[in-house]
């Protein structure tokens, strides 16, 4: 098995579910895979809230990464291809991503990603990779969502199977956060441009945004050359 999966039909957040466990035991902590009928109190990025009915996906993997903070930089973007390539596989065209942490299909959100980390063991980070992504109608909750959004369902114009769905996106995930480990975000920049909305963030994110990429592509060229 990949993961240890745990489904509950109600939880506050799915990501603090996990961050509990691991405050009380991590190192005896597998992979781990945390779904919820609902949240409570789900959370989307700087503190927003994340509506949360029924008939969606609110998912939270745990992942112990040996490295440095620094060299998990890009990975809501890779998390995020990870998605992209399932809704893809399922029949749904024109995905998108935007910087950081953001699905879009036909300029409308989607879905979201939340990374958390914890560093209470050395040489580990503890982290927790939420996912939200809207599967039914939610027309009744688009004054509490403030944005334009969509449903998976709604773009497929069919029913989805979320049993299905998140089977595939934990497969793709381990697979994604396994190559990550080993070669870091470089090695999907590529993938990343055919998928940038191109939505901007503020100026000043998205220049050092731009200066990481390329410095982490001029790192690949550089490595390239050498083994060659």
């Amino acid at each position: 098995m990949i993961f240890s999966v745990i489904v509950e039909d109600s939880l506050p957040s799915t990501n603090d579910y996990l961050l509990d466990m691991i405050s009380k035991s991590a190192e005896q902590m597998t992979k781990t895979a945390v779904l919820a009928e609902t949240q409570t109190g789900g959370k989307g990025r700087q503190g927003k809230q994340w509506v949360s009915p029924e008939g969606n996906i609110y998912l939270s993997v745990y992942w112990p990464f040996k490295c440095t903070l620094e060299k998990l930089y890009g990975l809501s973007l890779v998390v995020g291809i990870a998605i992209a390539r399932v809704l893809k596989a399922n029949g749904l065209a024109d995905v998108q991503l935007k910087w950081p942490n953001d699905i879009y299909w036909q300029g409308r959100k989607m879905g979201g990603i939340l990374i958390e980390t914890k560093q209470n063991r050395p040489g580990i980070i503890d982290t927790i990779i939420g996912i939200g992504l809207n599967i039914v109608e939610m027309e009744a909750y688009s004054q509490e969502i403030g944005q334009k959004f969509v449903s998976l369902e709604s773009a497929l114009q069919h029913r989805v199977y979320r049993d299905k769905l998140v089977a595939q996106l934990l497969l793709e995930l381990d697979a994604i956060l396994n190559r990550f480990t080993q070669a870091g975000f470089a090695d999907f920049i590529d993938e990343w441009k055919t998928l940038d909305a191109k939505i901007s963030s503020t100026s000043t994110e998205m220049d050092l945004f731009a200066k990481i990429i390329n410095a982490e592509k001029m790192q690949t060229d550089s490595d390239s050359k050498f083994l060659h």
